[in-house]
């Protein structure tokens, strides 16, 4: 049998979304023209622009950084005069992040893109681990007291439980994270930032929000092109994309990237989500199942838009000036809580 793109190299990989049977040079060319498809169909990328790539060292960002660079030297057309900068956050995760911030030093070598830290505890005044330490009611040196659980809070796969206390660490960092992107573009003069997110990533968000009963956000999520904060747009050139795919292209092309997973990822309310759309997407039949999910999410939009369009009314943040649909945004919230209970409410973390 014969690669089903060429027609004469040797399959060695199938692809998880056409399930065609591809040669090396066929699978990496496959997944860079879905990229481009997705890019240009969504006018992700306009000539002349300056785009912020989220980066974080690990394997999504580092592929998306990959593909983005040889996007641009091969589609010129597309990407002209467009500037590149790699924008990457420091939670100040200790024992976790500077094995990665020191990945993003040698990526930074390796491209010719500027590098821009934005740092929680420079932008917000402390750490991820002081936040959930605040929360937890223990001392901000004990790092990693979110994740000391007891028995009874321990699955069988020996990791920690999300309980009321564990399950907050995620929260605050998907909310100073976005924001720290979004400041970090603002700082290097960007006005889009891309990320890493692929299609499973998007599917679990919509599963979530689906749990969440979240319409607004459900009917937003499975975006190429997101809503605006601090008026920088969200892109996902990925977002169309396998999980799978995206770890055997980051294989193939041997790419340098920090594989350890964040110690407060057991904790996440994601885990649920995402175990569930693994297992469905090892079955032949539902190999495509992220894409579905993502595909069907744009069609509700399409019929909800005039709804969900009175759930999302924004005005400016009084503090910050960012885009809010409360009256202050969540971000100065967390920035001025006090107390464990305080910053609870800011991130909004349910009992």
């Amino acid at each position: 049998m014969n690669c089903e793109g060429c027609g004469t190299g040797t399959p060695m990989i199938r692809h998880s979304m056409t399930l065609k049977r591809l040669c090396r040079k066929c699978f990496l060319r496959a997944i860079e023209d879905e990229v481009q498809r997705t890019v240009e169909m969504h006018s992700l990328v306009r000539p002349g622009e300056s785009i912020a790539l989220g980066v974080s060292g690990g394997k999504d960002s580092s592929v998306m950084l990959h593909i983005l660079h040889t996007l641009r030297l091969r589609c010129q057309d597309v990407y002209d005069g467009v500037r590149f900068v790699m924008v990457a956050v420091n939670e100040g995760i200790q024992g976790y992040r500077g094995e990665s911030l020191a990945c993003l030093q040698r990526l930074h070598k390796k491209y010719p893109y500027e590098l821009e830290i934005v740092g929680f505890e420079e932008r917000y005044g402390r750490t991820l681990d002081q936040l959930v330490n605040t929360v937890n009611g223990n001392s901000c040196t004990d790092t990693f007291a979110p994740l000391k659980a007891d028995l009874e809070d321990v699955n069988d796969t020996g990791r920690p439980q999300p309980t009321a206390k564990t399950a907050t660490a995620c929260s605050f960092c998907g909310i100073l994270r976005r924001n720290s992107l979004s400041y970090g573009s603002l700082q290097t003069q960007c006005t889009k930032v891309a990320t890493g997110h692929n299609a499973d990533d998007n599917a679990e968000t919509v599963l979530l929000n689906l749990i969440r009963g979240d319409a607004a956000k459900l009917v937003r999520c499975s975006e190429p092109l997101s809503d605006l904060n601090q008026g920088v747009a969200r892109i996902k050139p990925l977002c169309n994309i396998a999980q799978r795919d995206i770890v055997i292209y980051a294989h193939l092309q041997r790419l340098d990237y920090f594989s350890v997973e964040c110690p407060y990822a057991t904790t996440a309310l994601r885990g649920k989500p995402r175990s569930f759309l693994t297992n469905l997407c090892t079955r032949p039949a539902y190999s495509d199942a992220a894409l579905r999910i993502i595909r069907s999410t744009r069609k509700l939009r399409l019929k909800t838009t005039h709804e969900t369009q009175k759930l999302t009314s924004l005005h400016l943040c009084p503090s910050c000036q960012s885009p809010v649909s409360t009256t202050r945004c969540q971000c100065c919230d967390i920035r001025t809580a006090k107390t464990g209970d305080d910053l609870k409410r800011a991130a909004k973390c349910r009992p």
